[in-house]
């Protein structure tokens, strides 16, 4: 099973597979609205919240940009799944921007 969003000029490619416990978000990220992009993926989650509490999700975010209400929601999806009982280990590969090094 698996989840995929294909990138975009403003958003980036998001995948998660579930049997290689991987959640993967490349590319940019400043769409016009940070919720509804990341609803899908919510969604995901919630719909797949037993296998994903099986066992340690990695979660690698390779991103050359992210804006602020992006990285909320992300943060907000993060939190979430933590509260529920997720261990996750987040990977994060420093873009070129500035703002990058606030993730």
């Amino acid at each position: 099973m698996s989840f995929h969003l294909t990138g975009t000029l403003h958003t980036p490619e998001i995948s998660l597979s579930l049997p290689e416990r991987r959640l993967v978000l490349r590319g940019t990220c400043f769409p016009e609205n940070s919720i509804e992009l990341f609803q899908p993926l919510r969604n995901y989650f919630e719909e797949h919240l037993s296998l994903l509490l099986e066992g340690e999700l990695e979660v690698h975010v390779e991103l050359t940009y992210i804006n602020s209400s992006s990285q909320r929601e992300l943060y907000r999806l993060l939190y979430d799944f933590l509260a529920k009982g997720g261990r996750l280990k987040l990977i994060v590969y420093q873009g070129e921007e500035e703002e990058m090094e606030d993730l």
